[in-house]
């Protein structure tokens, strides 16, 4: 800025050139890590089910993996239905961020569980189907949930987000707590042409998302 007035804020050109090579570092760091996937889960020419079975390991990884970090016991269920490979391949980030806001605010104590008359082992289910040219992919987990979710009760996502189901600030993370993971969720589904809904039943709460085959 050249205004010359008090307030103005200046930038040496150098200063400006390291935020574009950082912002484009990122960038290939992303589509490196996207490139690693899809290697990772490329099927084998004379088997057409390696691709859903090396995205079933992947993804049980990932749970295992959080679990973890977060010395949490948990249980991964992942049951992938052929054919559901690219609609899997679109949602990994929404996948990602629900994984992620499971672990961030929806782990109870072991004590806290067995008083609700659970398990001990958190129990996270990821799924896909095919049915009437649409692939709906669901993420299921037993954690704490969503406490104006009722047993029973089964909302869009964008009736979710209009509840303003955002956690307090005392428990933001980087990772979520912000409300920005579910606007980026809602926003890629459309994008996609599909539609989501949130249910919760017996404990267990349940994002179903439903895309155009």
């Amino acid at each position: 800025k050249t205004a010359g007035g008090a307030q103005d804020e200046r930038y040496l050109r150098h200063v400006i050139s390291r935020c574009i090579n950082d912002s484009e570092r990122l960038i290939i760091d992303r589509d490196k890590l996207i490139t690693r996937i899809r290697k990772l889960v490329a099927p084998a020419p004379d088997d057409p089910l390696t691709e859903i079975r090396q995205l079933r390991r992947f993804w049980i990884s990932q749970i295992e993996q959080k679990a973890a970090e977060k010395e949490v016991p948990a249980e991964a269920i992942v049951d992938f239905a052929a054919g559901t490979e690219t609609a899997l391949h679109l949602l990994h980030n929404t996948l990602v961020q629900l994984l992620r806001n499971t672990f961030a605010h929806g782990i109870e104590s072991t004590s806290e569980r067995l008083e609700r008359g659970r398990g001990p082992d958190l129990i996270i289910k990821i799924g896909s189907e095919r049915r009437n040219n649409e692939i709906t992919v669901t993420y299921s987990e037993d954690g704490k949930g969503f406490s104006t979710l009722a047993d029973g009760e089964t909302v869009s996502l964008e009736t979710l987000l209009q509840k303003r189901l955002t956690a307090p600030k005392k428990s933001i993370t980087l990772e979520s707590g912000r409300g920005l993971g579910m606007e980026y969720i809602m926003a890629t589904i459309h994008k996609l042409g599909g539609k989501a809904t949130v249910s919760s039943f017996g404990g267990l709460t349940t994002f179903t998302i439903q895309l155009p085959e």
